[in-house]
């Protein structure tokens, strides 16, 4: 584990499944999918091998391609480790779980779509 400078502990390994969103966007930053408190971005901006997937209002978010269980280990945060895999439900990826956020993936975005391992909680 280690700090890139972000404030966020990420895994010791290189990232290459890095999600973009579409060339020429003028933010060059992409929405990702929201949550009840948060919503989330991911842009293309390489930060030590890693891709940075997106941030909170208190977190920053990585991802990278180890594999665990059947599951893409997402990426961590100071108190929260994310996963993904292949489940689609209504049109938006579930992303994974931390232990105070659902997080989800939609279908906007145009470049490979990942899908995740559990059912969203009905609402």
């Amino acid at each position: 584990m280690q700090d890139c400078g972000t404030g966020a502990k990420i895994l010791d390994f290189p990232a290459r499944c890095g999600i973009v969103g579409r060339a020429g966007h003028s933010t060059s930053r992409f929405r990702h999918g929201t949550t009840k408190t948060h919503t989330i971005f991911q842009n293309d901006r390489h930060a030590n091998s890693r891709f940075r997937y997106g941030t909170t209002k208190t977190h920053t978010i990585f991802q990278n391609d180890r594999h665990t269980n059947s599951r893409f280990k997402y990426g961590t945060t100071k108190t929260h480790t994310i996963f993904q895999n292949d489940i689609h439900t209504n049109s938006m990826f579930w992303h994974g779980t931390t232990k105070t956020h659902t997080i989800f993936q939609n279908d906007r975005h145009i470049n490979s779509r990942f899908r995740h391992y559990k059912k969203p909680p009905k609402t």
